[in-house]
């Protein structure tokens, strides 16, 4: 197990874009910073925990899973997950000022999920979906 953090603009799965020049595995702990912008494409990805900090996260039509805790604390521009699935194993927080967290598919967290310091409770559904193009958040969530 390693940390693992992103050193350029890429795609996930290519060693160039990560530090050691590796991509990172199931059990690694991944760092998205630096303000770069790392792309799932191609094969899905996972990871022991993930913290998105100063950069991007975009998930194309893969599936991630992240098998302990996921934070997303950046001030740039966020986690985009198109039609994809997102799983994470621990607990998810989405700081409040970290940009957009968009998810137009299934998101699945095994634990608590915390969004702009509120949290949603294990087992209370978390997005319905709204239009074709809107997820919103619809209930479960307490101070």
């Amino acid at each position: 197990m390693a940390t693992i953090t992103s050193v350029a603009t890429g795609i996930y799965s290519i060693g160039t874009t990560w530090s050691g020049g590796v991509a990172p595995g199931a059990g690694d702990d991944v760092i998205i910073d630096g303000g770069y912008q790392v792309t799932v494409a191609g094969a899905a990805a996972a990871a022991a925990t993930l913290i998105v900090k100063s950069g991007t996260l975009v998930i194309g039509a893969q599936t991630v899973t992240v098998g302990g805790n996921c934070l997303v604390a950046t001030a740039g521009r966020g986690t985009k997950i198109g039609s994809a699935t997102l799983v994470v194993g621990g607990n998810l927080e989405v700081r409040k000022g970290s940009g957009t967290f968009m998810v137009a598919s299934t998101l699945t967290v095994a634990g608590r999920t915390r969004i702009a310091g509120r949290t949603l409770e294990p087992g209370f559904p978390i997005c319905r979906h709204h239009r074709d193009d809107c997820t919103e958040i619809s209930a479960g969530f307490r101070d």
